[in-house]
């Protein structure tokens, strides 16, 4: 039950953490690029003329060649975060803590899934990240899904860590 009742309470700011994560990669390579006037924007909005959880905008400017790794910037974040949250899922022991851990691998998975989907909808999204990333590295839709496999092995792991800890 405190399982349950901390990973509740924790799930309202691991969505801003996430999306601070998120769009966060992104502004990082952003500015790492040369772009500048890079703003955040972690709430959700319509300020695109369409729904976002979340976003971050820029002038495009720096090296062309470092512009095109800005869309793929969160999927390392969010894998380099479930680096960290792994080993406390399978060698930490339960605690009061054990709710954020489980909470923390669901956003990830889910921010994850949520880029990786982007390669297997039958109408592709010019604004998603995936779509993005396939465009400007040039490569067709297969190679998007291979790439989307691979991430799957990680996740995987996540998932049954997450499991592991619920059932402990």
């Amino acid at each position: 039950m405190f399982l349950i009742l901390t990973a509740l309470l924790w799930a309202l700011p691991s969505f801003l953490l996430h999306n601070v994560l998120h769009e966060g990669a992104h502004a990082l390579m952003a500015w790492f690029s040369g772009c500048t006037n890079i703003r955040l924007y972690p709430f959700p909005s319509r300020k695109l003329g369409y729904f976002t959880w979340a976003h971050m905008t820029y002038t495009t400017r720096g090296s062309l060649a470092w512009l095109r790794w800005i869309s793929v910037a969160p999927v390392v974040g969010e894998f380099l975060w479930l680096l960290c949250v792994l080993p406390l899922l399978f060698f930490a022991p339960v605690g009061w803590w054990s709710g954020v851990v489980l909470v923390e691998g669901i956003s990830s998975i889910v921010d994850s899934t949520v880029w990786m989907l982007g390669f297997w909808n039958p109408k592709p999204n010019p604004y998603s990240d995936a779509e993005t990333f396939r465009r400007d590295f040039d490569f067709n839709r297969r190679t998007g899904k291979l790439y989307s496999l691979l991430l799957l092995l990680p996740a995987t792991l996540v998932a049954w860590g997450l499991v592991r800890l619920f059932l402990a």
